[in-house]
């Protein structure tokens, strides 16, 4: 992360195609040309130079971005120590009362969303470390399906692509 220029561009959606083979996305990048704030955080608007519309975009200061990814770790710990906090319960429960005894209702309950939700407080606790890692402190204000902020030269988005048959 640059200390006083952003990283991102804007980028607006050129083309895009997908098809069950695979498919890709095009996308024309600008630089931001805004400084960030000295702290805190600013709301700037973005003429994009495709289709001339404003674009809001949020820029966050440096310590501003940095606390924004410390409570994206914060949630990610949070989360993988409720899975495990939750796996032992669940385990504990289970080993309590089965075989030698059936589980009520209640315990049942608890032991099937208790097996649901820690792969599940898994998969969120993985997903928010990646938002930590990925946290930059840009944001584009209201959502749009033609602009998005993307790294410089990132001009093509390949999803699913299975090139060669994909067996």
């Amino acid at each position: 992360m640059a200390a006083d220029v952003p990283d991102r561009h804007l980028a607006h959606l050129v083309a895009s195609e997908s098809n069950p083979s695979g498919g890709y996305s095009e996308y024309a990048l600008q630089p931001l040309g805004v400084a960030r704030p000295p702290h805190g955080k600013i709301t700037v608007p973005v003429v994009c130079d495709v289709c001339g519309t404003p674009v809001e975009c949020t820029v966050y200061s440096v310590d501003a971005t940095r606390r924004l990814r410390r409570r994206w770790w914060l949630l990610a710990a949070l989360c993988a120590v409720g899975a495990v906090v939750l796996a032992g319960a669940v385990g504990a429960t289970f080993a309590d009362h089965l075989p030698d005894r059936p589980a009520t209702t209640p315990v049942a309950w608890f032991m099937v969303v208790g097996f649901m939700a820690v792969p599940g407080l898994a998969v969120l606790g993985f997903y928010r470390r990646r938002d930590a890692r990925r946290e930059d402190g840009l944001r584009v204000v209201a959502g749009s399906a033609a602009h998005s902020l993307r790294p410089p030269g990132d001009r093509f988005d390949s999803w699913y692509a299975t090139e060669g048959g994909g067996e």
